[in-house]
Parts: structure tokens; sequence; C-alpha cells
């Protein structure tokens, strides 16, 4: 691995929450996404062309 020396706690940790992070808005994105287009279908059910 990665020679961080002494600072290998300080690194893993910011990597951690960088990880995390990332993760939670792309989970968000992926949720905001599929209300989006769920709202979008109902919208067009109800278009009475």
């Amino acid at each position: 691995m990665f020679e961080y020396e002494k600072y290998t706690p300080y690194v893993l940790t910011s990597y951690g929450i960088a990880a995390v992070v990332i993760f939670g808005l792309l989970g968000w994105s992926v949720m905001r996404l599929t209300r989006a287009s769920r709202k979008l279908a109902e919208a067009e059910e109800d278009d009475p062309q």
C-alpha cells in the first residue's frame, strides 16, 4: 500500500469521508431522478390531449 507513514489515519479517514460523500450524492441523485421520472409519467397520464 502507499507509504503515508504517520499521516496514514488522516489520509485514510479523508478518503473514507470523500467516498461516503460521493456515494451519498450518487444515491441521492438516483432517488431524485426516479422521483422525477415517476412524476413525469403521472403528469403525462393525466394530460387530456
